[in-house]
């Protein structure tokens, strides 16, 4: 079956543009966000947990490894501090000056050895500082080693160098031994150490006194740090710590060590900034990869949705194709499983369509001949009775223009007429009025004086019937009455016209016209009676003017 075009409302072939102006939710766009939220907020939530564990990671790392450098920091120390007792031990053993100086030598970071006897005279010393018969029985290195425990001093700057430096004391049955410890050693030590650009390394005596700075200007301040909390709780507790602080005017990453053995504590800090640094590196990686998977996956989701898209916008068009008529199946299929049954659903529907339109076209085809045959035999019988109405008007010899049997076959004639063009028609539902008014004009005028101007007009078989027969007997009375004298043929003017769905129908002649006072509802006669029916019939209205001869106006809606 050939398909339908059928029109859309501006006349033009229905098309999916039309779906353009539909409101409503977009299911692509749906299931774009969908796909968006199901895969994008579980890789977000990764991200943050990948980022918070990474931190995490880098800060226990950071941590590890200084509290691993601070407590090797503080064992050195230890077997600093261990190894100089004991060559004060030695000393002790063989407190001779050849002994003595061999000690200095072999252990340089003593200044300066002292044995003192047990009344805190000096007997004997390496410096010149305290020269032999000295009264040290005050300093606090002799009270703590006469109590007969080993003594660590606080540390102090020397008046020599000005280097830190500390007591140690240790007391034998002859006396005690003293030796001047000098602690630039561990700072020269820390400077070796291969630290990081802003990292911090320092070692405090038992008071929070710096003996040991990476920045020796620090040590030669005599800077106190004991009032700083993480290092008091170090110093308390002797375990390793590790914790945020704020160290020497900034916030760093603290660890801190105690010596073994001793009061002394190890500190390494790390400044916050660099773990800072570090996080907003790692960020901004994670950040990129970021994008990189959610372009990865906007874009494999775009990709999806076209082909979702595609298939959608496929079964609109097979829809489209079988409202117009057009039941073939297309030529590509979806691309997705479930568009395809949904297709072939269409396809089984349209099917059926096409044979339920074939059964119909030919009830459709079978219907129409029923009705032609019905308009023809009308048509005959009404010829039929105009063919008796003429034996009956010969046999009276009544054929002047007012005979009523005449006007009667006339009237017939004009009915017959309606239903011989309705069977000869395509459309037997409506005709072609302006071709009917022009052959039935012409059947009742046979004068060049006709003049006939008229527009297309189809009418149904309702208002047309009735059209007709006021066409017809406005069109006899103006061949009757339109001559102006005896023997001279009327001018009959006939105008078929269509505005905003009101057709005009007029007719006039060239005669006299009617009278002032003429009034058609008043008269009787069976014609004028009849038009004005036929008017009231058909919705209408009409008007009569008698300037240069009768002219009538009907008006209608069509």
């Amino acid at each position: 079956m050939k398909p339908r075009n059928r029109p859309g409302k501006n006349g033009a072939p229905l098309t999916l543009a039309r779906h353009r102006g539909v409101r409503g939710p977009s299911l692509a766009l749906l299931l774009l966000c969908f796909s968006i939220a199901v895969i994008g907020l579980p890789l977000a939530g990764s991200i943050v947990q990948t980022m918070t564990a990474v931190t995490q990671l880098l800060r226990i790392q950071i941590d590890e490894n200084n509290m691993l450098l601070a407590r090797s920091i503080a064992r050195e120390a230890g077997v600093f501090l261990e190894s100089y007792f004991g060559a004060l031990a030695a000393l002790v053993s063989e407190p001779e000056r050849q002994e003595t100086q061999s000690l200095i030598t072999a252990f340089p970071a003593f200044a300066s050895l002292m044995i003192v006897d047990p009344t805190g005279r000096v007997r004997f010393s390496s410096g010149s500082d305290r020269e032999t018969g000295y009264d040290v029985s005050q300093q606090d290195y002799f009270k703590a080693a006469a109590s007969g425990r080993p003594y660590l001093s606080l540390s102090s700057l020397s008046e020599r160098n000005y280097h830190p430096t500390a007591y140690l004391s240790l007391s034998y049955p002859g006396g005690i031994a003293v030796g001047e410890l000098d602690l630039q050693v561990l700072s020269d030590h820390i400077a070796r150490l291969s630290l990081r650009s802003g990292d911090i390394v320092a070692i405090a005596d038992a008071g929070g006194t710096l003996v040991a700075h990476s920045d020796g200007a620090r040590v030669e301040r005599s800077e106190n740090i004991a009032l700083v909390p993480e290092v008091i709780d170090s110093l308390a507790s002797g375990q390793v710590a590790a914790r945020d602080a704020d160290f020497e005017g900034r916030r760093v990453l603290l660890s801190a060590a105690q010596v073994p053995g001793f009061d002394w504590t190890a500190i390494v800090a790390e400044p916050a900034a660099k773990l800072d640094a570090a996080i907003a590196r790692i960020r901004g990686s994670l950040l990129v990869e970021t994008i990189g998977m959610a372009t990865i996956i906007f874009l494999a989701a775009l990709s999806a949705l076209t082909y979702v898209r595609k298939d959608i916008d496929g079964l609109l068009a097979r829809l489209q194709a079988i409202e117009l008529g057009d039941y073939s199946l297309p030529a590509k299929k979806p691309a997705f499983r479930e568009f395809r049954v949904i297709a072939l659903d269409f396809g089984n529907m349209a099917e059926a369509v096409r044979d339920r339109e074939a059964r119909l076209s030919e009830s459709l085809g079978q219907k129409e001949i029923l009705i032609r045959e019905v308009h023809h035999r009308v048509k005959n019988n009404l010829q039929l009775v105009e063919s008796l109405l003429s034996l009956e008007m010969r046999r009276r010899d009544d054929r002047g223009p007012d005979s009523s049997l005449k006007r009667a076959s006339a009237r017939i004639r004009a009915l017959a007429s309606i239903h011989e063009m309705l069977y000869l028609s395509e459309d037997l539902a409506r005709l072609r009025f302006d071709e009917y008014l022009r052959s039935l004009a012409r059947a009742l005028v046979s004068l060049p004086t006709l003049h006939i101007e008229t527009e297309r007009l189809n009418l149904d078989i309702d208002r047309a019937i009735p059209c007709g027969l006021i066409a017809n007997e406005l069109i006899t009375n103006a061949l009757k009455y339109g001559s102006r004298g005896e023997g001279e043929s009327p001018e009959i003017s006939i105008g078929l016209s269509v505005s905003e769905r009101i057709a005009s129908l007029e007719i006039s002649d060239d005669g006299p016209g009617l009278p002032p006072d003429f009034d058609p509802s008043w008269c009787v006669t069976l014609g004028m009676h009849l038009v004005l029916s036929l008017v009231r019939q058909i919705e209408g209205s009409w008007h009569l003017s008698s300037d240069g001869g009768a002219r009538w106006t009907i008006r209608f809606p069509v």
